[in-house]
């Protein structure tokens, strides 16, 4: 399964449970690749202000079963698809409360999301949940996550 990772799940599963990678793998199952979108991973670093540890995250991100995915020509386009629709329907928000800024930073998680046929999204941000499942897509919040039975048992 493709599960997408945005800022506000990366830094649950940090700050929240403990390491990173052995969360994350404990809550998905062995053949999950966890994504993460170029905008999250820069919201993330800011968080982590000793280098070291940004560089340690930076490792394990490069390695399964993490892989770093770019806004690219292909989000960009969703983007701009759905930018337009929002535009259209009289509501560039599309409900959102939050500064546009903001909802276009959330926007570029999700289209990456969208082009890179992702399974689920994993996040605590409610415009992000909102957005999201507007467009479809399958958003969950980390802290609803259950460890698979086996990593229960033991």
């Amino acid at each position: 399964m493709k599960i997408i990772l945005d800022a506000c799940a990366l830094i649950y599963f940090t700050n929240k449970i403990g390491d990173l990678d052995v969360q994350l793998i404990k809550h998905g199952n062995n053949k999950d690749i966890f994504l993460i979108p170029t905008p999250a991973l820069s919201e993330f670093l800011i968080m982590i202000l000793d280098e070291e540890e940004q560089q340690k995250y930076l490792e394990l991100f490069s390695s399964p079963p993490f892989q770093i995915l770019s806004f690219d020509k292909k989000s960009a386009i969703e983007l701009s698809i759905r930018n337009k629709n929002a535009i259209k329907n009289g509501d560039k928000r599309e409900g959102s409360n939050d500064a546009w800024q903001k909802v276009k930073f959330d926007r570029q998680i999700l289209s990456i999301a969208l082009v890179s046929d992702s399974n689920e999204v994993w996040s605590q941000d409610l415009n992000v949940i909102s957005t999201g499942k507007k467009w479809g897509l399958n958003v969950i919040n980390p802290e609803n996550i259950k460890p698979p039975q086996s990593e229960m048992d033991v």
